[in-house]
This record gives structure tokens, C-alpha cells and sequence, in this order.
């Protein structure tokens, strides 16, 4: 999945995104492999989690795959921008 950072900065391709580790952490990250990369800050750990819960929402929306005319099947690609707030 594609995702746009708080800070409108940069462009992931990100294999995982999480809430950081710390109990009252307001940070999602991504990782994707090797590194890690802050994807955006909110005001407490509730926003963060529903900014989590939001990006499951798209993914699984992401998932859906189509035919076009000549029976090819294709996934939509998307690109999701993380709440500013």
C-alpha cells in the first residue's frame, strides 16, 4: 500500500504500519524491510489507533479487483494521505 506522510513530504510503499511501541504512543509508522519511517504524530494514542483503523479500511477497499473489456484482471492502486490532525 502507498501512503502519503503527515507532512505531505514523502511517498511509501509501506509492507507494515503500526502504532509506535510505547502504551501511550500517538505515532504510526511504516516499515518496509530495513527501515522504519515516522508517518505521522497526533494529539493521543486514540487518534493514532483510529489512523490505523482508517488505513485498514482503505486497504480492504484497495483489495477489490476488476475486469476490463478485454477480461483482464487488474488491482486499483491507490495512494492513502495520512490525517493531518
Amino acid at each position: 500500500m502507498w501512503i502519503k506522510n503527515q507532512g505531505r513530504t514523502l511517498i511509501v510503499n509501506a509492507d507494515m504500519v503500526y502504532v509506535g511501541d510505547d502504551e501511550n504512543s500517538n505515532e504510526v509508522y511504516c516499515g518496509n524491510g530495513n527501515s522504519e519511517v515516522r508517518l505521522g504524530k497526533y494529539k493521543d494514542s486514540d487518534r493514532a489507533l483510529e489512523v490505523l483503523d482508517i488505513i485498514c479500511d482503505r486497504l480492504e477497499d484497495g483489495m477489490d479487483f476488476s475486469e476490463n473489456d478485454n477480461g483482464q484482471v487488474f488491482n486499483r492502486h491507490m495512494i492513502f494521505e495520512m490525517p493531518v490532525i
